[in-house]
């Protein structure tokens, strides 16, 4: 089998059909060293709740989205009605996912997998030369948000929603949050960028800072340093569909570095 074939070298885990999981075929099975998850091709699809069932399952095991949604993909598979994905899609599917307790995202772009190109017939509506597609902002954005959470401990992540107090319907603007083992920073992802209350006390500092991040051109900017009183209300500089932000708060007594913007 696999194992002999390498030996053992490689992780192995199972390939589901759209809204399934590993678990839900071979939960307890020893040979599945980590879960996947095909999240959809929709744009309503929630794949936080993947990782939020996984957090809490038995035995435990590492949870990826193996295929979320992807880059220029139609759209719940009618381009007509519903039109088709991108950047920002790709970009909330990662926060999700990295903020809920994935171990990794995974990105898909819908030309390059079948390799299209204007003379073979497309797969699923596919239109776009996958040389061309190479440059889609998405694939260069959720590499961004690698660049921002390796400048802290992303290891010491924690998913902890309790952290948002203002309404947070679950919903194309449903935010996510994350904070640290030790309770020194936390991050909070505003899908569509809406003005949001948090409980700044879960950080143990009595003093606080914070950087908005933009996660389409991944710049930073600091926000004056406050007391840490509680609840604390946040506005981000703009709102709506594609208007997504990630909100970086810790304690300031830990003097980390300051976080810096990050480029393609």
């Amino acid at each position: 089998g696999l194992k002999e074939g390498d030996g053992g070298a490689h992780l192995m885990t199972f390939h589901p059909q759209g809204g399934k999981s590993s678990s839900d075929f071979f939960n307890d099975e020893s040979w599945i060293e980590f879960h996947m998850s095909q999240t959809g091709h929709g744009n309503d699809s929630k794949n936080y709740r993947y990782n939020q069932k996984h957090w809490n399952l038995q035995p435990v095991r590492p949870h990826l989205d193996g295929e979320p949604r992807y880059e220029e993909h139609p759209n719940k598979f009618n381009p007509a009605e519903h039109g088709w994905m991108d950047d920002f899609d790709a970009r909330q599917t990662a926060y999700w996912s990295l903020l809920s307790g994935a171990c990794g995202h995974t990105y898909g772009n819908h030309n390059i997998w079948q390799f299209y190109t204007n003379d073979r017939k497309p797969v699923s509506w596919a239109r776009t030369h996958w040389k061309t597609a190479l440059a889609h902002a998405g694939s260069r954005q959720v590499a961004l948000a690698r660049k921002i959470l390796e400048q802290r401990a992303w290891q010491r992540l924690v998913p902890d929603q309790s952290v948002i107090v203002s309404e947070n319907k679950e919903d194309a603007t449903y935010n996510v949050s994350a904070v640290s083992q030790d309770g020194d920073y936390m991050l909070v992802y505003l899908s569509y960028g809406n003005k949001i209350t948090l409980n700044t006390k879960t950080i143990k500092g009595s003093q606080l800072k914070a950087w908005w991040f933009n996660p389409r051109d991944g710049s930073v900017q600091a926000l004056p340093a406050f007391a840490n009183t509680g609840l604390q209300t946040f506005v981000p500089h703009s709102v709506g569909r594609g208007s997504d932000w990630l909100l970086v708060i810790e304690d300031a007594a830990k003097n980390y570095p300051a976080l810096k913007s990050v480029n393609f």
